[in-house]
């Protein structure tokens, strides 16, 4: 009987940054994520790809 596999070990990491440009205020969130081999603990690229986000106050 095969077993049917729901969920996955991942990480993530994330790095956020915030600035002052012209006088207004801009963050800037980027993160990606990692599969995780639960033997080893070791990680390696997910297969999952975020978008940089970027925002900047009016």
């Amino acid at each position: 009987m095969q077993e049917i596999v729901r969920f996955k070990p991942v990480a993530f990491q994330a790095e956020h940054r915030f600035r002052c440009e012209g006088g207004k205020l801009r963050y800037e969130y980027d993160g990606a994520s990692f599969d995780v081999d639960v033997e080893t603990m070791r990680r390696t690229g997910g297969s999952d790809r975020f978008p940089p986000f970027v925002s900047v106050e009016q």
